[in-house]
């Protein structure tokens, strides 16, 4: 009515007149409220990239497809030049450019199976979880709770309304798939005993003595199991979470080998399709660690990098691409978008690992899942074989007297994780879950990455036949044992 109104007395209003303009709609709020992103104002920078960016109320992508794919869905502007009066009133049309309308651009993300992840999410206070095909790099799902609903933030915000989701106690509106930063924990071995393997500093067949500790240079490392895993080969280090096991084969094999074949997995990078990502995460080294804290390196901070502490960090969506490659062996890149009609199959370059070595981390990933002293045997899924590893990241410094309390408060217990791909016969999905302050990585991350895969399997809309599990071997006194643990 009131643009009825103007336009009805426009002759009266010199300088004043009516335009039609688009604003986003997001149909599906806030389950995908991390996918799709929101629009925001135009900042500084910004504007000298576009002079259409300048024009008063153009809204620009801020995060997610939005800001991946800005310059895709905005197209480019046109321009009007006229002549106009000493009272604004136009006397003639100049020239005009025709303007370009964006591309339409089309999500991978399984919306029903998004949204089943974040209800399952839900139960938790701050989580995440990724779901990668492995083929082709496509993220199904990519999940982050507390979640945020971009229809709230698109149009005039009030400042108290946006400091309580931009900077409240959960900050709902960091996405901690992409964004999150949390020490992989245990989920690292992958890359230590890919690392130790290529090094020839270890072999399959070798036995390291677990006794519940690690002495070096006068310091103690322990175990996670306090009285040790007694003598430990690869397999059963990988299947049993054994962290001494890993101590020694990072001192072997160094700091330089672990973080090369943490980059050849893609921890530390930032590479996608569809969306930007700011956060790389932390493969630490000597050259790091000089850098950042003006320190020299320690043979102490290579055997907690081994185990994924010390100064290690990476997103979720890190350690999916960590697992799809170990999956497959291949440079897999992540993609949150369709590629377009006509565009060629995508091909990822092998990684050159060699074959042998890898065969033998993926059967022990299979063993941590699917025999009965695996600490990720809360993920097994009827006629299926799920391969996996479980991880516990600590968030403090924890002494022998902290072990034995039940009651140690929420914002200090550790972060659970736990990676997954399947089937293991011919791997297809990559799962990373990241569970904040859950506790150990099989009693909290296992059981959602079983939820998930179930979810898969239920909706898949090509209806695979996938490969049956193996005979279960699990002796139910394993099981109680194992899911008391923190590897």
């Amino acid at each position: 009515e009131q643009i009825a109104e103007i336009n009805l007395l426009a002759p009266q209003l010199p300088g004043v007149e009516t335009e039609v303009a688009y604003t986003r709609k997001y149909p599906l709020g806030a389950p995908l409220g991390h996918v799709t992103g929101h629009l925001g104002v135009v900042g500084r920078r910004a504007m000298d990239d576009d002079p259409a960016l300048r024009v008063a109320g153009i809204r620009i992508g801020k995060v997610g497809i939005e800001r991946g794919m800005e310059r895709e869905l905005r197209g480019e502007a046109g321009a009007r030049r006229f002549e106009v009066d000493a009272r604004g009133r136009t006397i003639r049309y100049l020239e005009e450019t025709a303007a370009k309308p964006g591309d339409d651009v089309v999500s991978c993300i399984d919306v029903k199976l998004q949204t089943r992840v974040m209800e399952r999410l839900s139960r938790e206070t701050r989580a995440a979880a990724v779901v990668m095909d492995v083929t082709n790099g496509e993220v199904v799902v990519m999940a982050s709770v507390p979640a945020f609903d971009p229809n709230d933030v698109t149009g005039q915000v009030s400042q108290v309304a946006w400091k309580r989701l931009a900077e409240g106690e959960h900050k709902p509106m960091l996405n901690r798939a992409t964004d999150g930063l949390y020490p992989p924990g245990s989920t690292a071995k992958i890359v230590t005993a890919m690392a130790g393997l290529e090094a020839g500093v270890i072999d399959p067949k070798e036995k390291i003595r677990c006794s519940g500790s690690y002495t070096l240079a006068g310091q103690t490392y322990r175990c996670w199991k306090r009285h040790g895993h007694g003598s430990v080969d690869l397999h059963e280090a990988i299947r049993e979470s054994c962290d001494v096991y890993f101590y020694e084969t990072a001192k072997r094999a160094g700091i330089h080998r672990l973080s090369a074949m943490a980059r050849r997995f893609g921890l530390g990078d930032t590479e996608a399709i569809g969306i930007e990502l700011d956060k790389s995460g932390v493969v630490p080294d000597s050259d790091w660690k000089r850098w950042r804290l003006r320190q020299g390196w320690s043979t102490g901070d290579t055997v907690l990098t081994g185990i994924g502490q010390g100064f290690a960090l990476s997103t979720p969506l890190q350690l999916a691409v960590m697992t799809a490659r170990a999956a497959t062996g291949k440079a897999v890149v992540p993609t949150f978008v369709r590629p377009r009609a006509g565009d060629a199959p995508v091909q990822f370059s092998s990684l050159g690992l060699d074959a042998d070595a890898l065969a033998a981390v993926r059967r022990a990933l299979v063993a941590c899942v699917n025999e009965g002293s695996g600490t990720g045997v809360a993920a097994q899924v009827p006629g299926v074989t799920v391969a996996g590893k479980t991880g516990t990241s600590q968030v403090r410094r924890i002494s022998e007297d902290d072990e034995d309390k039940v009651d140690v408060p929420w914002e200090l217990r550790d972060h659970a994780l736990f990676v997954s791909y399947f089937p293991a016969e011919a791997p297809r999905y990559a799962i990373a879950t990241v569970i904040e302050h859950g506790g150990g990585g099989g009693t909290a991350a296992a059981p959602l990455v079983k939820d998930i895969i179930e979810s898969l399997i239920a909706d898949d809309p090509e209806k695979r036949t996938y490969p049956p599990a193996p005979p279960a071997a699990t002796r139910e006194a394993d099981v109680r044992a194992t899911q008391s643990g923190r590897g």
